[in-house]
């Protein structure tokens, strides 16, 4: 079973078995122009969506995933009350705590703690001036509202995956500090690469911990501007590699095999 992980925008990923898209990570559909929307169709095979936390760019891309496929839905409890309370109220989305194993059948989920990333002040005022300058403070304004409405409630978590013999760790969110939950020598970490002005330093802080055997970055997109912004990956690219470390910084709509 060949195992591929295609990033989607923002901390949106899928995870697909021979070809076969079968699990959902944060959906979300960048709110950029021309749209990416979630193909619909591409995911009828959907068997389990999973929500890191609650924010609204990882869970508003749920309802759609839910309507046009039998997966169930897994997130933690202020997550899963905003799923149904925004987008669907069905017994299809499910609560989770972090420790509790969720058995698929062809793969296991355990979601464990992994902080939220801490905005810096400094960052949201260098977001303020942006938004000033390319006069887009309305839109700036709407985004802030819309984000402060789908709360985090300190639940976030990461998710280890075991699908197909291999081992996925994904990261909707950068922690400051380097997490002592993940366990190292996963095939493949998906780390979210967005929070901070520097987010080199958390990233190869984790990393060296986590030390995987690939690194595929993401939300280091410009997801949702004019708050949002693209992060160069460069530097994150070149120091993951130079540990010995598979890295890479797709593309959207583009995998790895795990």
């Amino acid at each position: 079973m060949r195992i591929k992980v295609k990033w989607m925008g923002c901390a949106s990923i899928i995870i697909e078995a021979d070809g076969v898209n079968l699990l959902a990570v944060d959906p979300f559909s960048p709110i950029v122009n021309p749209p990416r929307n979630i193909e619909l169709e591409e995911h009828q095979s959907l068997q389990a969506i999973f929500a890191t936390h609650g924010h609204f760019d990882h869970i508003s891309g749920i309802h759609g995933l839910l309507a046009s496929s039998q997966a169930v839905c897994y997130a933690t409890k202020a997550a899963a009350k905003s799923i149904k309370r925004q987008f669907a109220n069905t017994d299809r989305v499910r609560e989770i705590r972090p420790g509790e194993i969720i058995d698929l059948g062809f793969a296991t989920a355990l979601p464990y703690r992994s902080p939220h990333a801490k905005f810096p002040l400094s960052l949201g005022v260098q977001t303020l001036a942006r938004a000033v300058r390319e006069k887009r403070l309305k839109e700036a304004f709407a985004i802030t509202r819309k984000h402060l409405s789908f709360p985090e409630r300190g639940e976030a978590v990461a998710y280890e995956f075991a699908i197909g013999g291999k081992r996925i760790d994904v990261l909707g969110s950068l922690p400051k500090k380097a997490n002592n939950a993940i366990r190292p020598g996963a095939d493949l970490l998906v780390l979210a690469y967005q929070g901070y002005s520097d987010n080199l330093s958390p990233a190869m802080a984790l990393v060296k911990q986590a030390m995987p055997k690939k690194v595929m970055l993401s939300h280091f997109d410009d997801a949702f501007p004019p708050i949002s912004r693209c992060v160069g990956t460069k530097a994150a690219i070149e120091a993951i590699s130079a540990l010995g470390i598979g890295a890479i910084a797709p593309k959207h709509g583009e995998g790895v095999y795990a």
